[in-house]
């Protein structure tokens, strides 16, 4: 099978092992003590993988109310998951510290929900069964508005206060396609704005470097998958990457690799966002799983959700090097895999001169760079929190001399507003504030 795939040439086992002792490392590290949640939608339950502590608990929260209720995708924000349950039409909200269900939040008869978005005190979420767009007050527990959308809506993506909506296009009539679609909604007003063209059955999407990269499946069969590459500016595919197969997960990694899991069969895809260059292919078997991906904490999170009758597996990898798993055996059926956010107060974090730190260009849109200043070769860690004290963005860097360095920070997928930049070196820690305007 793969496993005898992966190891057959010797040459990549002396890697591997290479690669086994990084990974490890990177485990042993306070900074990648991360915590992971899937939902497993078969057997109905949320899986909690602590990688700080190498501990899986399957069955942390369990799902839906009654038989055959379908979790599909989550949104995880201030400790708490909300996990759309698309059978029943509603969305569960949960303690992502206790796994103790809060509330079920009703949407609409026949919404069939599919995936959710968090923004503050508001949650986005598509309706497969309406083709509608829901708007929903978390605090009260309400629908506080809708919008009509494509046929069959599935993955949002939020990029410059703009949702947008992946429109699959498919009919449940007679099981054929519509061309595929983006429907693009203004946020801060709550309206339709345009509609974009993509490929063929559109399903999810990942923001990198000004442009919006779609996963879209095909369908199935004469019409092979792809990724369709949107242009910031003019709202436009700008670039056609045929990656066949069946696309339909996405992520991105700091360092400008893109990871496109494939529905069925499984398979990851991953290529350049700058030059959409293909480094990795499913048949290279490089990477295990796809069915649902996610990047987070220098980790890229890969389920293979198998036959949906046996036990799913959860694979880690370190992005940045020649990959390397570590997997865990989740539940049944999984269908998404996300990180807690990390969130701290914002008075714990620490402002303390330990080095020399600016930014600029600040106030900066989208990017900007950190210059620092080391006394000795080491590690550098970069955090950015906003100002609700959560985690944005984390990357690291190997630093091989004593001297002046630079990151380059790239914040096009996210609001504006006041972030803290917080960079340790070896025992030295400080943090300056920075602002985003769009």
């Amino acid at each position: 099978g793969k496993m005898n795939l992966l190891f057959a040439h010797s040459a990549m086992i002396r890697v591997q092992k290479i690669t086994l002792i990084v990974l490890l490392l990177l485990l042993a590290s306070p900074v990648y003590a991360s915590v992971w949640f899937t939902i497993n939608s078969e057997s109905q339950t949320i899986s909690r993988i602590d990688l700080s502590t190498q501990s899986v608990d399957n069955s942390f929260a369990l799902l839906g109310q009654y038989p055959d209720a379908a979790p599909n995708k989550m949104a995880i924000s201030n400790d708490t998951v909300y996990a759309v349950i698309t059978y029943e039409n509603s969305i569960q909200v949960i303690d992502a510290n206790t796994g103790v269900t809060g509330q079920y939040i009703y949407i609409e008869d026949s919404a069939t929900p599919s995936d959710i978005l968090v923004v503050g005190d508001l949650a986005y979420v598509s309706g497969g069964g309406t083709n509608r767009v829901y708007k929903i007050d978390l605090v009260t527990g309400t629908v506080i508005g809708w919008l009509p959308v494509g046929t069959m809506p599935e993955g949002l993506i939020i990029w410059n206060d703009q949702l947008f909506v992946c429109n699959t296009g498919f009919n449940l009539s007679n099981y054929t396609y519509d061309p595929g679609t983006l429907t693009v909604i203004n946020l801060n007003n709550f309206t339709i704005t345009n509609t974009v063209f993509t490929g063929l059955n559109p399903r999810s999407g990942v923001v990198f470097n000004n442009q919006l990269h779609i996963a879209c499946s095909g369908d199935y069969g004469a019409t092979p998958g792809e990724i369709s590459v949107i242009d910031s500016a003019t709202l436009t595919v700008c670039a056609t990457i045929a990656s066949g197969g069946t696309p339909a997960s996405i992520s991105a990694d700091p360092n400008g690799f893109i990871y496109c899991g494939h529905s069925w069969p499984a398979g990851i895809t991953v290529y350049d966002a700058a030059t959409y260059a293909i480094v990795s292919s499913p048949a290279d078997n490089l990477y295990l799983g796809g069915n649902a991906l996610a990047v987070g904490d220098g980790f890229l999170a890969s389920v293979d959700a198998g036959d949906y009758i046996q036990a799913s597996t959860l694979y880690f990898y370190a992005t940045g090097v020649t990959p390397m798993f570590q997997s865990f055996s989740i539940g049944v059926g999984t269908t998404d895999v996300k990180m807690l956010p990390e969130t701290v107060a914002v008075a714990d974090i620490p402002f303390a001169p330990g080095f020399n730190l600016t930014i600029a260009p600040n106030p900066f849109n989208p990017c900007t760079t950190i210059r620092f200043t080391a006394d000795e070769p080491g590690k550098a860690f970069l955090k950015v929190y906003n100002t609700r004290g959560q985690l944005v963005r984390s990357s690291n860097e190997n630093i091989s001399r004593a001297g002046t360095h630079s990151i380059a920070f790239n914040g096009d997928n996210l609001g504006s507003g006041v972030y803290f930049f917080q960079l340790k070196l070896n025992d030295k820690i400080t943090t300056k504030k920075a602002i985003l305007m769009k």
